[in-house]
């Protein structure tokens, strides 16, 4: 059966993922973003599944990722009468896979992408536009970790939820509203840590304006401020912690940050990294909060407020936790990058947000992506 063998990255497999990525960067762009407004066109069909194709070569293959072999380490090493690391029903998935990381790779980013393209479709945005921004935003994070198949699966449910007022019967209204609970509640078995956006759903009934901004923003501050401690327990406890030596061991280097090339340039990538989150939700929340002579359908709306919700937290988190110590506050942030997707898909396919607008952010984000992929490479020589 065809599986990995190799153990540790090399120059060869940092350079296969700079050029693959480049590769899909230069032979895409025309039909992500065709022509000086977004339209669709029949030519594009098949070149839009073959870009689906190269994505998920890619994200099997992302071996810039030290969690790429983290995570094989875990499939190989699972042992099914003791404690390990993950959630209970990846060793269901190993167990019927027979340890096969390879296949384990392809059901849980195979299955993230396929629940990725099916939101797209819920919200009405191109897939190749769609998996363009996530491609120069956001691969890293989409490749990387096992919450990545959950945050999928909480998001389709949610457009399947939000969606249902649009149903044009009451079948279609149930089947929306069951199976979008249905996958919602489902997405907490594959990471324990989506409870946070299913706790978060329970606030989108407070309406967005500029009144309710300020309220979000104090009563995150509030709560977190005084309950700082009671934060850290319940992330601890619940998502992170393993009575095992092994996970110990990952635990407090994550926890920490204590790895051996952390450097000021290490520094500066992460902080690079974070802005294109917060770059693209300025310029979302400049379109959704401050253009009100602008019509938003309800479901889009709801998901603006979503990620708005995971913005203030994150950002509380940050300025309560040390920067360099803090797990929490990217793996909060980490959760916005499918509806920054979606939001700024549908804000340029409807031609709000600019191509010179939509471009510069593909840059920023895109030049991250550079900094990361070269800077794998240029370590090896």
């Amino acid at each position: 059966m065809l599986d990995f063998t190799i153990t540790e990255t090399s120059f060869g497999l940092n350079l296969y993922c700079l050029v693959i990525f480049l590769f899909m960067v230069v032979s895409y762009h025309k039909t992500s973003l065709y022509g000086n407004t977004y339209s669709v066109v029949e030519h594009r069909y098949y070149t839009s599944w073959s870009f689906l194709f190269f994505f998920f070569v890619a994200s099997l293959t992302f071996f810039v990722n030290a969690d790429f072999f983290h995570y094989m380490e875990m499939v190989k090493d699972y042992e099914f009468d003791g404690k390990n690391h993950g959630e209970e029903i990846y060793g269901t998935i190993i167990y019927w896979l027979d340890k096969n990381y390879f296949l384990f790779r392809v059901c849980v980013w195979g299955g993230a992408l396929w629940l990725l393209i099916k939101t797209f479709t819920q919200y009405a945005i191109d897939k190749a536009l769609g998996l363009y921004i996530v491609l120069l935003l956001f691969f890293i994070i989409f490749s990387y970790s096992r919450a990545t198949l959950a945050m999928a699966m909480f998001f389709y449910g949610f457009s399947l939820l939000t969606s249902s007022q649009e149903s044009k019967n009451v079948y279609s209204l149930l089947g929306h509203i069951l199976f979008g609970v249905l996958f919602m509640g489902l997405s907490y078995l594959f990471h324990h840590s989506i409870i946070v956006l299913i706790v978060m759903s329970f606030f989108l009934w407070i309406p967005v304006n500029r009144v309710s901004f300020i309220f979000y923003v104090l009563f995150y501050l509030i709560i977190l401020l005084l309950f700082e401690t009671l934060v850290s327990d319940l992330f601890l406890s619940n998502f992170i912690m393993e009575e095992n030596e092994y996970v110990s061991e990952r635990v407090n280097s994550y926890l920490s940050k204590e790895y051996d090339e952390y450097n000021l340039l290490g520094a500066i990538q992460s902080i690079y990294g974070y802005s294109i989150f917060y770059l693209s939700m300025i310029i979302i929340t400049k379109y959704f909060l401050f253009q009100s002579h602008v019509s938003y359908p309800k479901f889009y709306r709801l998901l603006y407020k979503l990620t708005l919700l995971i913005f203030v937290l994150a950002t509380t988190l940050f300025l309560v936790f040390d920067l360099e110590q803090n797990v929490f506050f990217y793996r909060i942030l980490y959760m916005s990058f499918i509806p920054i997707t979606i939001l700024l898909a549908y804000l340029y396919q409807n031609n709000i947000l600019s191509k010179n607008k939509m471009i510069f952010i593909l840059l920023w984000g895109g030049g991250y992506m550079m900094w990361v992929l070269v800077r794998s490479v240029y370590i090896f020589l």
